[in-house]
């Protein structure tokens, strides 16, 4: 009999891909190619950095994942006080993983459960290429799901075209209650929520939101039989902050649906 197998068993101790580069332009390059970026905050003296370095970074799924999409950066705490100060680093290690903008996605402070960490990073990187390939271009559940995808990745133009197309060209008018019902369907409201969630990262979804409201004005007032228009316009208005706008569209409307949607949303006088 050969000795037993290693209780532990190690990756293979490859070099860490990380970056020969300043900071700088290391978020210039992420943003260039619109990749994410992970940090690892490291210090000499940390017995624990010299652990997890090998545990997560030579493990071949996370190189794989790494060299294909994403890049990586190792700063040391005492030659960058600068950036310890700025991403409020208080433990040694901490991964940070960035946007490609340059906004922080998640912090793994002091590494804990690198397995757990390894996971995440391959799986979270090689979703979007997975979903890009079985998205079929007429399907709206498998672009939503794309939407959202390209929203987690940080590419937020990409995400926005994605829900463009949702609602102009695949929803039209259906119907909130039939959407809900059939869990194949994506429906104007499930756009209008990524449309909030998106707008505080990437302004130009502000100029999207203004015009699917006014899509919904325009809608309203050719059918003012109808309440689920307007009360797309009253949601797609709170996003923008712009309630006020749903007085003169009631004061408008004849009576019907539409016209008692938006008086339950009329902003309150004092």
């Amino acid at each position: 009999m050969g000795p037993p197998p290693p209780a532990h068993p190690q990756h293979p101790r490859r070099p860490p891909p990380f970056l020969a580069v300043s900071h700088d332009e290391a978020l210039a390059r992420a943003k260039a190619e619109n990749k994410p970026l992970l940090l690892f905050f490291d210090g000499h003296w940390s017995e624990r950095a010299r652990e997890v370095l090998p545990e997560i970074f030579s493990d071949p799924a996370v190189l794989a994942a790494l060299n294909d999409h994403s890049l990586a950066l190792r700063i040391d705490v005492l030659a960058a006080p600068d950036l310890t100060k700025r991403y409020k680093i208080f433990h040694v290690p901490t991964l940070v993983w960035l946007y490609p903008d340059g906004t922080a996605r998640r912090y793994w402070v002091n590494c804990e459960k690198p397995s757990a960490i390894r996971t995440e990073i391959v799986e979270s990187l090689t979703l979007l290429p997975k979903l890009r390939a079985a998205t079929r271009p007429d399907d709206p559940l498998s672009r939503f799901k794309l939407a959202r995808a390209f929203f987690d990745a940080g590419d937020y133009a990409a995400a926005l075209t994605e829900a463009r197309w949702l609602y102009l060209e695949a929803i039209g008018d259906t119907s909130s209650t039939k959407a809900k019902k059939e869990k194949d369907r994506v429906s104007a409201w499930d756009v209008i929520k990524f449309l909030e969630e998106l707008r505080p990262f990437y302004e130009p979804a502000r100029a999207t939101t203004r015009e699917f409201m006014e899509r919904e004005e325009q809608k309203t007032r050719a059918n003012p039989k109808s309440g689920i228009a307007a009360a797309k316009f009253w949601r797609l208005a709170k996003i923008l902050g712009e309630t006020h706008l749903i007085a003169p569209l009631h004061d408008s409307l004849p009576p019907g649906p539409a016209r008692d949607t938006l008086a339950r949303h009329l902003p309150k006088t004092k």
